[in-house]
């Protein structure tokens, strides 16, 4: 039986699996094995207040800085929390 067919539990329960943030693949803070919490462009784009093309032009510019974001297998960017806080105060 293959994952995802009609008559098939298992893809749905993976899908399930998979849209929980806590079971992202995890992302290693300075090599010290703690797990950090990231947020995607358009939720960081919501928490600062600002477009999500914003965002984007932060990583290109550097802003954020290449420590501080990584980008999924299938493209997606993930940003970290410790970013998010750095921008937070400097916005202020």
């Amino acid at each position: 039986m293959q994952i995802g067919t009609e008559n098939s539990t298992n893809g749905a329960d993976l899908l399930k699996w998979l849209d929980q943030k806590s079971n992202w693949l995890p992302r290693y803070a300075d090599g010290k094995h703690k797990y950090q919490e990231v947020f995607s462009v358009s939720e960081v784009a919501a928490i600062l207040a600002v477009t999500p093309q914003t965002v984007k032009k932060w990583i290109i510019c550097d802003i954020i800085t290449e420590n501080d974001w990584f980008k999924l297998p299938n493209g997606y960017i993930r940003i970290t929390k410790k970013a998010v806080d750095r921008l937070r105060k400097v916005k202020k």
